[in-house]
């Protein structure tokens, strides 16, 4: 990462942390943050996420490599950077900060975007191998089995809904079990237009009305056993479904999104929030002034 990248990654995390610290959930977060020993116990709250979204534009694998990186690197950034056991505390009190800043960020998302034609789909997310699923123990109780179009896996489904650019406006984590047309009218909520799903997302007829009635048209597609009609219309936005795909693609293959190796439920849950928030990034160049423009905005938000 650049000189320039980081200065303005910092600018931005440490502008968005001062704004949410004026809310009742910040002010709880920092409190849970530095403990019964207060403020100097750990690194402060700005240097330790903007450390861990560093680890994921710089694609190091575990936090423990990243750190002795980082004392290369970025000491010099960052004089107050503690040992490692210290920072890996730190990076998972972190987590209610980073689950804000995600939120803003896919808020900033919604209020930026123009488009009433939106894309949703949902993706696995593994915390096993397979074979490992009966002795595994991090995520026991939270996690269950399901079935993709790849197979059958252990962990959580990723529900998400992004435009035809591939910009995301809001995201979800459900039960892997979970089918994807449960989802559905809980991720669309505060949302207006066309939504362009697979047949996963087939509805009954009641809860088809209720979303007509909300101004939220699903234009899902067809199994191989439905003989339903379809307009030329809505087969031209069914051809461009892909872009949610090419959206969960990235998120796996760039930003590291599935990972097998936390030791916590805290850890499991920092590392994909973090990896969501790099990617929301995008060019950290150029998200300075579209940042600033919604600062105001923070404390009304609703964490």
């Amino acid at each position: 990462m650049t000189e320039n990248s980081l200065i303005t990654l910092y600018c931005i995390v440490d502008d968005f942390i001062h704004r949410f610290l004026e809310t009742s959930a910040g002010k709880k977060n920092l409190a849970m943050y530095y403990g019964k020993r207060g403020p100097k116990r750990r690194m402060p709250v700005a240097d330790v996420v903007t450390l861990n979204l560093i680890r994921v534009f710089d694609r190091t694998g575990d936090l423990k490599t990243f750190h002795k990186n980082a004392k290369n690197h970025y000491k010099s950034y960052f004089p107050t950077l503690t040992n490692y056991e210290n920072f890996m505390k730190a990076s998972n009190k972190s987590v209610g900060f980073i689950i804000a800043f995600v939120q803003y960020q896919l808020y900033l998302n919604r209020i930026h975007c123009t488009d009433n034609v939106f894309y949703v789909d949902s993706t696995p997310i593994s915390v096993c191998e397979n074979r490992y699923i009966s002795s595994h123990k991090v995520a026991k109780g939270i996690a269950s089995r399901g079935k993709s179009t790849k197979g059958w896996f252990f962990g959580f489904k990723l529900q998400g809904i992004c435009t035809a650019d591939g910009t995301l406006v809001k995201l979800c984590f459900r039960p892997g079990k979970e089918h994807d047309s449960q989802a559905f009218a809980d991720i669309t909520e505060g949302l207006e237009g066309i939504f362009v799903t697979d047949a996963g997302y087939l509805l009954k007829q009641d809860d088809l009305k209720k979303m007509y009635e909300s101004n939220r048209k699903p234009c899902t597609a067809t199994r191989k056993n439905m003989s339903r009609p379809m307009t030329k219309e809505q087969f031209q936005f069914l051809l461009k479904r892909n872009r949610i795909e090419n959206v969960w693609s990235v998120l796996k293959l760039n930003y590291n999104l599935i990972y097998h190796r936390a030791r916590s439920v805290t850890g499991m849950f920092r590392h994909f929030f973090y990896s969501i928030s790099a990617f929301l990034f995008h060019l950290v160049e150029d998200a300075m002034p579209w940042f600033l423009l919604g600062f105001n905005s923070v404390t009304k938000l609703e964490f």
